[in-house]
């Protein structure tokens, strides 16, 4: 058995990694009230940061927020997840997800699948003009994400846990410029290529166990 058995931390983005889709954009097709593709095209452009192409996407959003939770039922989870988060669980390496979307979808979605895994992202404030998105995990020094998850990720590194991080869009880049194991699609794969930082690419959860039991779990 590998002498870092049980003192990894698996951290794990979740719109489209641990779903299938990603859940702000399908909330926003469904759901907004304005051309929030401007704002996206913003963020891709460079012109806005996350946090704020977040205030002004979810600010579109005007449905009930138990419609907005019933939609949630619509949103496919990636294969392999549930058995991830029972080994980990059972090795004493429970995953933490890191997200730049919304607390109330990822609550909902978790308790629909029937998985209790700890989560550190935006909180969402219902208002009669939209959503309000709140920052508990915003970084002190830098203002571009609203969930920082480098800070999040330094903290296991500090604490003496080696890190695997799973991801595969925009908010992903900075943490994998940390972690000692990175597992990349998407985008973020893309970009740890462009960038020629060391990852592994995966499909669903099955391929990231195979990876954590060669390197970790022997």
């Amino acid at each position: 058995m590998s002498a870092l058995a049980g003192r990894c931390a698996i951290l794990c983005d979740f719109d489209g990694t641990v779903t299938l889709e990603e859940v702000s954009v399908a909330l926003l097709k469904r759901y907004s009230v304005g051309e929030w593709e401007k704002a996206d095209r913003a963020l891709l452009d460079g012109r806005t940061s996350l946090r704020e192409t977040m205030a002004r996407e979810f600010g579109l959003l005007r449905a009930p927020r138990a419609e907005l939770e019933g939609f949630v039922r619509t949103i496919h989870l990636r294969g392999g997840f549930h058995e991830l988060v029972a080994e980990a669980r059972a090795r004493g390496a429970p995953p933490v997800i890191l997200s730049e979307g919304l607390d109330f979808y990822i609550r909902a979605f978790l308790e629909l699948h029937g998985l209790k895994v700890e989560y550190r992202t935006n909180h969402a404030v219902f208002t009669a003009n939209g959503i309000c998105v709140e920052h508990p995990f915003a970084s002190m020094e830098c203002s571009y994400c609203g969930t920082c998850k480098k800070e999040q990720l330094l903290k296991f590194k500090q604490a003496g846990y080696s890190t695997i991080y799973i991801g595969d869009g925009i908010s992903d880049r900075c943490p994998a410029r940390y972690a000692d194991v990175i597992l990349a699609r998407n985008g973020l794969l893309d970009h740890c290529r462009k960038e020629r930082i060391e990852c592994v690419p995966y499909e669903d959860f099955f391929d990231v166990l195979r990876v954590i039991r060669d390197r970790f779990w022997r």
